[in-house]
């Protein structure tokens, strides 16, 4: 049979004593001291095989989430592989597992130079309390960022992005790798590995940003991008479905403008208008107040139903749909009868001038509907007074002349009624206009003094005769 280096060959005891009894006492002495040895050794790895075991023992921190790699795979069940904050999990160490953590806070990037006129050292250092100072002149497309808008005009601006990454295990299995400088620093060991890949992932989401800009922006004019109008909403979708087509698991949780303006070499002018837009604007407001005030005024609260409701009442009659405006009619009389108006919160009071005139205007029609009724009574008579007719009837003569006194004695007392001869002739002045009588008096017509009076007062002292002569007539009869 051939030898077996592998195999036993000393012989064994079943004894101890016998052992001992066979050994001299430097042998005893040397087995002893390998005997302690061996079991020190024994203690020694099994500590440490302990401690290799826990060395494989981690939590997960607040702001992260991990995944276990075993043998570069993803460890553990479907849809339980990504770790939680908390812990302890438990992994075997390198270079059989390896625990991948990702920081989940989200991260933001602030867009200065992409868009965004380039600054000189001098100006720099300013740009640090106003990054708007700058030397106005002609744009270096080498150096200077820019943004063409719709209206083919150019701007700048600068953007805030805010991502997060939401799905840990498409960001491990699909994240982009570091390259060009990035990658040159770390092999450089400037950078640490997840430096390096941060700064990768932030140019991806920057790549996917700033192309989603200018698309954006190309679709406004550059009055209304300065003004405010950046088409954020549509950027953002832009640049979440480029993200999205990478399957890296990040969400644009918000993009904004920080600043935007208009090249520096048209400031100048840009302000110019600015200020003329500015001024507008208020001029606007004022009107919008002033009109407001007068429609409160007018109506009280319900102006705007009211207005609305004679709006329809207009486009009826310019459509000429009498049906309709028959019926708006109703709604408005309804109203001008009640002083209220429907609306979306309930009944509306009218209240301002509209009412008052309202109110007004039943007084007055109250008013001549009293006094026609007096003049009726007056004409008519009553049982207990005589009227005009009934006296006109017994004496026709005698209640003209009357009828006739008293208007006379009406027209002369108007103040803007004169009686005048001149040169022998009478001459009757029906005056309301102030400067004719100015004129007049300065062309040597004297008015006041040449009134002949005493011709009226003969005129009323002939009807007075009249008068007496038909009533004594009767009696005589």
């Amino acid at each position: 049979m051939a030898f077996n280096p592998f195999e036993h060959h000393h012989p064994h005891y079943d004894d101890d004593d016998e052992i001992d009894d066979s050994l001299d006492p430097a042998q005893q002495s040397m087995a002893d001291a390998l005997r302690v040895s061996f079991f020190v050794l024994k203690v020694a790895m099994l500590i440490v095989f302990v401690l290799y075991l826990c060395s494989g023992m981690f939590n997960v921190k607040q702001g992260e989430e991990a995944i276990v790699l075993r043998f570069g795979k993803k460890w553990g069940e479907e849809g339980r592989q990504v770790l939680k904050p908390g812990g302890p999990y438990f992994a075997f160490p390198y270079p059989i597992d390896r625990v991948e953590r990702v920081d989940t806070t989200q991260t933001e990037i602030k867009i200065r130079k992409a868009f965004w006129f380039a600054l000189g050292e001098d100006e720099r250092a300013s740009a640090q309390t106003d990054h708007r100072q700058g030397t106005p002149g002609p744009l270096d497309p080498e150096r200077d960022g820019s943004l063409i808008t719709g209206d083919a005009n150019i701007v700048h601006a600068m953007y805030t992005v805010k991502y997060k990454i939401d799905d840990v295990a498409k960001y491990l299995e699909n994240r982009p790798e570091p390259q060009g400088d990035v990658l040159e620093e770390f092999n450089t060991g400037e950078i640490s590995r997840d430096e390096a890949i941060q700064q990768a992932t932030d140019s991806l989401v920057l790549a996917a940003v700033e192309s989603a800009v200018l698309f954006a922006v190309a679709q406004v004019r550059a009055d209304e991008f300065v003004k405010g109008g950046f088409n954020l909403g549509t950027a953002t979708k832009k640049a979440q479905k480029t993200i999205d087509a990478s399957g890296i698991g990040i969400t644009i949780k918000d993009l904004t403008v920080d600043d935007s303006i208009f090249p520096l070499t048209v400031g100048d002018s840009v302000g110019k208008v600015t200020s003329a837009q500015i001024k507008k604007d208020d001029q606007i407001d004022q009107a919008q107040k002033y009109r407001q005030e007068i429609l409160v005024k007018a109506a009280g609260p319900a102006y705007t139903e009211l207005l609305n409701l004679i709006g329809q009442y207009e486009e009826t009659i310019a459509r000429k749909d009498e049906a309709q405006k028959k019926s708006i009619e109703m709604r408005l009389d309804s109203v001008f009868e009640s002083l209220e108006i429907a609306s979306e919160t309930g009944p509306k009071r009218v209240e301002g001038d509209v009412a008052s005139l309202i109110e007004w205007a039943r007084t007055y029609q109250i008013n001549v509907i009293s006094e026609i009724r007096g003049e009726a009574e007056a004409f008519v008579g009553s049982d207990t007074t005589e009227g005009a007719l009934s006296r006109y009837r017994d004496n026709p003569e005698v209640f003209l002349n009357r009828r006739w006194q008293d208007a006379v004695q009406y027209f002369f007392s108007r103040e803007f009624t004169e009686y005048m001869m001149i040169d022998g002739q009478p001459y009757l002045e029906l005056n309301r206009n102030p400067q004719v009588t100015t004129k007049r008096d300065r062309a040597g017509i004297e008015v006041g003094d040449k009134v002949n009076k005493s011709q009226v007062q003969k005129r009323l002292e002939k009807v007075r005769e009249a008068e007496k002569k038909a009533l004594e007539g009767p009696k005589k009869r």
